[in-house]
Protein backbone atom coordinates (compact mmCIF):
# COMPACT_ATOMS: atom_id res chain seq x y z
CA UNK A 1 0.00 0.00 0.00
CA UNK A 2 1.46 3.33 -1.08
CA UNK A 3 0.17 6.81 -0.42
CA UNK A 4 0.98 9.78 -2.59
CA UNK A 5 1.08 12.98 -0.56
CA UNK A 6 0.61 16.34 -2.27
CA UNK A 7 1.88 19.27 -0.18
CA UNK A 8 0.50 22.32 -1.98
CA UNK A 9 1.41 25.89 -1.10
CA UNK A 10 -1.33 28.54 -1.32
CA UNK A 11 -1.57 31.14 -4.06
CA UNK A 12 0.10 34.54 -3.92
CA UNK A 13 -1.03 37.27 -1.54
CA UNK A 14 -0.24 40.96 -1.67
CA UNK A 15 2.19 40.45 1.20
CA UNK A 16 4.02 37.77 -0.79
CA UNK A 17 4.33 40.19 -3.69
CA UNK A 18 5.59 42.98 -1.44
CA UNK A 19 7.95 40.72 0.57
CA UNK A 20 6.24 41.17 3.92
CA UNK A 21 6.49 38.44 6.51
CA UNK A 22 2.98 37.00 6.85
CA UNK A 23 3.41 34.28 9.43
CA UNK A 24 -0.03 33.58 10.88
CA UNK A 25 -1.58 36.91 9.85
CA UNK A 26 -4.70 36.03 7.85
CA UNK A 27 -3.95 37.65 4.48
CA UNK A 28 -6.21 36.76 1.50
CA UNK A 29 -5.15 35.80 -2.01
CA UNK A 30 -4.58 38.67 -4.42
CA UNK A 31 -5.68 38.57 -8.08
CA UNK A 32 -2.53 36.73 -9.11
CA UNK A 33 -3.09 34.23 -6.32
CA UNK A 34 -6.61 33.50 -7.53
CA UNK A 35 -5.29 32.84 -11.04
CA UNK A 36 -2.59 30.57 -9.62
CA UNK A 37 -5.15 28.66 -7.55
CA UNK A 38 -7.34 28.10 -10.62
CA UNK A 39 -4.31 26.91 -12.60
CA UNK A 40 -3.38 24.52 -9.80
CA UNK A 41 -6.94 23.22 -9.81
CA UNK A 42 -6.58 22.40 -13.51
CA UNK A 43 -3.23 20.66 -12.95
CA UNK A 44 -4.73 18.39 -10.29
CA UNK A 45 -8.10 17.89 -11.93
CA UNK A 46 -7.33 14.30 -12.89
CA UNK A 47 -6.28 13.25 -9.41
CA UNK A 48 -8.73 11.71 -6.95
CA UNK A 49 -7.99 12.83 -3.40
CA UNK A 50 -8.92 10.41 -0.65
CA UNK A 51 -8.74 13.25 1.87
CA UNK A 52 -8.05 16.99 1.85
CA UNK A 53 -6.55 18.91 4.76
CA UNK A 54 -5.93 22.65 4.96
CA UNK A 55 -4.31 25.24 7.16
CA UNK A 56 -6.93 27.41 8.89
CA UNK A 57 -5.56 30.56 7.26
CA UNK A 58 -7.69 32.10 4.50
CA UNK A 59 -5.05 31.96 1.77
CA UNK A 60 -4.76 28.18 2.14
CA UNK A 61 -8.48 27.50 2.60
CA UNK A 62 -9.35 29.56 -0.48
CA UNK A 63 -6.76 27.71 -2.55
CA UNK A 64 -8.22 24.38 -1.40
CA UNK A 65 -11.69 25.62 -2.31
CA UNK A 66 -10.64 26.45 -5.89
CA UNK A 67 -9.07 23.00 -6.28
CA UNK A 68 -12.33 21.37 -5.22
CA UNK A 69 -14.64 23.69 -7.16
CA UNK A 70 -12.89 22.66 -10.38
CA UNK A 71 -14.32 19.17 -9.73
CA UNK A 72 -17.87 20.49 -9.55
CA UNK A 73 -17.96 20.61 -5.75
CA UNK A 74 -20.08 23.56 -4.69
CA UNK A 75 -20.43 23.03 -0.96
CA UNK A 76 -18.50 25.33 1.43
CA UNK A 77 -14.91 24.24 1.95
CA UNK A 78 -15.65 23.76 5.66
CA UNK A 79 -17.95 20.86 4.77
CA UNK A 80 -15.46 18.94 2.66
CA UNK A 81 -12.01 19.96 3.89
CA UNK A 82 -10.73 19.23 7.36
CA UNK A 83 -8.95 22.29 8.74
CA UNK A 84 -6.00 21.50 10.99
CA UNK A 85 -4.39 24.31 13.00
CA UNK A 86 -1.07 22.44 12.98
CA UNK A 87 -0.74 23.21 9.26
CA UNK A 88 -0.65 26.97 9.88
CA UNK A 89 2.40 28.94 8.82
CA UNK A 90 5.44 29.40 11.04
CA UNK A 91 4.56 32.00 13.70
CA UNK A 92 6.36 35.24 12.89
CA UNK A 93 6.92 36.71 16.35
CA UNK A 94 8.38 40.20 16.08
CA UNK A 95 8.79 39.82 12.32
CA UNK A 96 5.09 39.43 11.61
CA UNK A 97 3.82 42.04 9.10
CA UNK A 98 7.28 43.63 8.60
CA UNK A 99 8.91 43.98 5.20
CA UNK A 100 11.94 41.75 4.68
CA UNK A 101 14.07 44.89 4.22
CA UNK A 102 12.97 46.08 7.69
CA UNK A 103 13.74 42.71 9.25
CA UNK A 104 17.20 42.63 7.63
CA UNK A 105 17.94 46.06 9.08
CA UNK A 106 16.73 45.35 12.62
CA UNK A 107 17.94 41.74 12.94
CA UNK A 108 20.68 41.29 10.30
CA UNK A 109 22.29 38.18 11.80
CA UNK A 110 19.04 36.35 12.56
CA UNK A 111 17.59 37.22 9.16
CA UNK A 112 20.69 36.05 7.30
CA UNK A 113 20.69 32.77 9.20
CA UNK A 114 16.99 32.23 8.51
CA UNK A 115 17.49 32.92 4.80
CA UNK A 116 20.48 30.55 4.59
CA UNK A 117 18.26 28.52 5.48
CA UNK A 118 18.71 27.12 8.98
CA UNK A 119 15.88 24.89 10.20
CA UNK A 120 16.62 25.83 13.81
CA UNK A 121 16.56 29.59 13.20
CA UNK A 122 13.23 31.37 12.94
CA UNK A 123 11.70 34.79 13.51
CA UNK A 124 12.60 36.52 16.75
CA UNK A 125 10.09 35.40 19.43
CA UNK A 126 8.36 33.24 16.82
CA UNK A 127 8.74 29.61 15.80
CA UNK A 128 11.65 27.91 14.13
CA UNK A 129 11.00 25.98 10.92
CA UNK A 130 11.83 22.83 12.88
CA UNK A 131 9.00 23.55 15.31
CA UNK A 132 6.38 24.34 12.67
CA UNK A 133 7.57 21.51 10.46
CA UNK A 134 7.31 19.04 13.33
CA UNK A 135 3.72 19.97 14.19
CA UNK A 136 2.75 19.87 10.51
CA UNK A 137 4.45 16.51 10.00
CA UNK A 138 2.48 15.19 12.97
CA UNK A 139 -0.77 16.35 11.35
CA UNK A 140 0.21 14.63 8.11
CA UNK A 141 1.08 11.37 9.84
CA UNK A 142 -2.16 11.38 11.82
CA UNK A 143 -4.19 12.03 8.67
CA UNK A 144 -2.56 9.10 6.90
CA UNK A 145 -3.19 6.83 9.89
CA UNK A 146 -6.81 7.93 9.94
CA UNK A 147 -7.48 7.11 6.29
CA UNK A 148 -5.66 3.75 6.27
CA UNK A 149 -8.78 1.81 7.34
CA UNK A 150 -10.62 3.15 4.28
CA UNK A 151 -8.23 1.27 2.00
CA UNK A 152 -8.22 -2.10 3.76
CA UNK A 153 -5.46 -4.55 2.89
CA UNK A 154 -5.95 -4.79 -0.84
CA UNK A 155 -2.71 -3.12 -1.81
CA UNK A 156 -4.50 -0.05 -3.08
CA UNK A 157 -2.84 3.33 -3.46
CA UNK A 158 -4.34 6.71 -2.63
CA UNK A 159 -3.52 10.41 -2.81
CA UNK A 160 -4.00 12.86 0.06
CA UNK A 161 -3.84 16.64 -0.40
CA UNK A 162 -2.51 19.12 2.16
CA UNK A 163 -2.84 22.84 1.40
CA UNK A 164 -0.69 25.05 3.58
CA UNK A 165 2.36 27.34 3.52
CA UNK A 166 5.85 27.53 2.08
CA UNK A 167 7.93 27.53 5.25
CA UNK A 168 5.78 24.98 7.04
CA UNK A 169 5.56 22.52 4.15
CA UNK A 170 9.26 22.74 3.35
CA UNK A 171 10.13 22.01 6.97
CA UNK A 172 7.51 19.25 7.23
CA UNK A 173 9.03 17.58 4.17
CA UNK A 174 12.43 17.64 5.85
CA UNK A 175 11.04 16.20 9.09
CA UNK A 176 9.12 13.41 7.31
CA UNK A 177 12.20 12.40 5.33
CA UNK A 178 14.17 12.09 8.57
CA UNK A 179 17.17 14.00 7.27
CA UNK A 180 19.85 15.59 9.46
CA UNK A 181 19.17 19.25 10.18
CA UNK A 182 22.28 20.19 8.21
CA UNK A 183 20.57 18.91 5.02
CA UNK A 184 17.58 21.22 5.31
CA UNK A 185 18.83 23.43 2.49
CA UNK A 186 18.56 20.49 0.09
CA UNK A 187 14.74 20.70 0.26
CA UNK A 188 13.68 23.18 -2.47
CA UNK A 189 11.58 26.20 -1.59
CA UNK A 190 7.96 26.08 -2.71
CA UNK A 191 6.65 28.72 -5.10
CA UNK A 192 3.04 29.85 -4.78
CA UNK A 193 0.59 27.08 -5.78
CA UNK A 194 3.39 24.58 -6.34
CA UNK A 195 3.70 21.27 -4.56
CA UNK A 196 6.15 18.80 -3.11
CA UNK A 197 5.05 15.24 -3.80
CA UNK A 198 6.01 12.46 -1.42
CA UNK A 199 5.23 8.79 -1.22
CA UNK A 200 4.43 7.04 2.03
CA UNK A 201 4.84 3.29 2.36
CA UNK A 202 3.81 2.12 5.85
CA UNK A 203 6.36 -0.19 7.40
CA UNK A 204 9.10 0.46 4.84
CA UNK A 205 12.64 1.21 6.01
CA UNK A 206 12.23 4.69 4.54
CA UNK A 207 8.52 5.33 4.86
CA UNK A 208 8.57 8.77 3.22
CA UNK A 209 10.33 9.66 -0.02
CA UNK A 210 10.33 12.91 -1.98
CA UNK A 211 9.57 12.05 -5.59
CA UNK A 212 8.95 15.51 -7.04
CA UNK A 213 9.60 19.05 -5.81
CA UNK A 214 8.04 22.43 -6.56
CA UNK A 215 5.80 21.09 -9.33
Amino acid sequence: MIFRIVLLRHGQTEWNARERYQGQTDVPLNETGVVQAKEAAERWLGTDFLAVRSSPLMRARTTAEYVLQARGVRRPVSQIVTVDARLAETAGGQWESLYFSEIATQWPEEFAQWRRPDINCGPVQGETPKESGTRSAQAIRETLSGVLPKLGNNGASATVLFVAHGNTLRAATHVLLGQPDSHYGSIPRLDNCRAHILTYTPGASREFQLIDANV
